[in-house]
């Protein structure tokens, strides 16, 4: 019993320590990814709590009054209450590798890796008779390691931005390690007592571990990148990632004409610049035409 309650102290104190850290920089707004990556903290410490913890606490107060087979009905239903928030904070955890790639993959890459994701655990479930309230702990495993295995091929065979190599590597352990302590939950004796506390514990920390590793290597390059010799408009589209034809209507912007003035000399309509200007917006994390200029002007100086 002390052992648990030291166990979720310690998670309690991984939660705030890194929700602190990634937030620390909140007012900052430097980086797009790190929105995503925050999504991601705060909805996979949800599913921490609200399944794996409330599990946990149902076996110690209730489970004496209950017969075994009740206690695995409840406990398995415990986690399908949470499994939204898992779900969710693993497509953010993708979307956040997507922001990464100085070079992202087009749709049908993204359709063809979500598709292949689907597949795998609906294969599972079928072999599995649908027994989904039985078999729930290897259900959300096979999908968190999958979801791992398509981050790490994303990370490792392209080009990212706000990670130096080693540091790219290092997280890329990371990612790895954050799939493999599902193995655990396909143990035989996996609802023993210890072992799901041990599996608790490493789904906090690695977690943890992931998102202030990331803070921290992120600062080590931007300190890099932040003094570089000369600035041009050429730096602005490498560090927002902006296309050729966005890059046009960004200019274009800065010269002061309207949406309807750059739609007639592109030859497109006013809402095809209006969509343009909106991922702009985005990508560069501005609100106005005013803060995009003010926002070119640093590097054209």
């Amino acid at each position: 019993m002390i052992f648990v309650w030291v166990c979720f102290i310690f998670c309690l104190g991984l939660t705030t320590g890194g929700i602190l850290v990634l937030f620390r920089d909140i007012k900052s707004g430097k980086l797009p990814s790190f929105r995503y990556l925050q999504y991601y903290l705060i909805l996979i410490y949800t599913f921490g709590f609200y399944a794996l913890w409330s599990k946990v606490f149902f076996l110690i107060f209730f489970s004496s009054t209950t017969t075994p087979e009740e206690n695995k009905i409840v406990t398995n239903f415990l986690i399908v209450l949470g499994i939204p928030f898992l779900v969710t904070g693993k497509l953010m955890l993708v979307w956040w590798s997507m922001t990464l790639l100085k070079k992202a993959p087009d749709i049908v890459f993204k359709a063809a890796a979500f598709m292949i994701i689907f597949l795998i655990i609906l294969l599972y479930i079928s072999i599995n008779r649908f027994a989904v309230l039985s078999n729930m702990g290897q259900i959300y495993g096979v999908f968190v390691m999958t979801i791992s295995v398509f981050i790490i091929s994303i990370l490792l065979f392209s080009e990212v931005n706000y990670l130096a190599k080693k540091q790219k590597q290092i997280f890329i352990l990371l990612v790895l390690w954050a799939g493999l302590i599902y193995v655990l939950v396909f143990l035989e004796n996996h609802n023993q007592a210890i072992i799901e506390l041990i599996f608790i514990f490493l789904f906090f920390l690695t977690n943890t571990a992931l998102a202030i590793y990331f803070t921290y290597a992120v600062k080590l390059v931007s300190e890099v990148e932040e003094t570089p010799v000369t600035m041009s408009f050429d730096t602005f589209i490498e560090k927002y990632t902006i296309t050729p034809r966005e890059a046009e209507i960004v200019q274009f912007i800065y010269q002061g004409k309207t949406n309807q003035e750059i739609a007639d000399k592109l030859f497109v309509t006013v809402q095809t610049i209006k969509d343009h200007t909106h991922r702009i917006y985005q990508k560069t994390e501005v609100k106005s035409r005013a803060q995009l200029t003010s926002l070119l002007q640093k590097f054209y100086k």
